[in-house]
């Protein structure tokens, strides 16, 4: 997993990471949930353009669910969209 943990001088201790690819998706959360992590943000798509008519191809991995009461299962964990915003 690639992540480093950011300290803030007046703000909370922060995680930033990569998406994590399928085999490893089950350890990302695995340190979500050993380090407590509340909140996560996206900043990038799963997708993106490829050649013409529309095309997408795989960015990322999808290692969270993106609709509200949607779940996935990744080892141990399950995971559950709460929230999510579009900008």
């Amino acid at each position: 997993i690639n992540a480093s943990r950011v300290r803030h001088l007046d703000g909370p201790e922060t995680i930033v990471a990569q998406a994590p690819m399928q085999e490893t998706a089950a350890h990302f959360w695995q340190m979500c949930w050993e380090q407590d992590v509340p909140t996560i943000i996206m900043l990038t798509n799963f997708d993106e353009p490829y050649g013409g008519f529309g095309e997408l191809k795989e960015k990322s991995f999808r290692y969270l669910p993106l609709a509200e009461s949607k779940a996935l299962k990744f080892g141990p964990f399950t995971v559950k969209c709460v929230s999510s915003e579009s900008p």
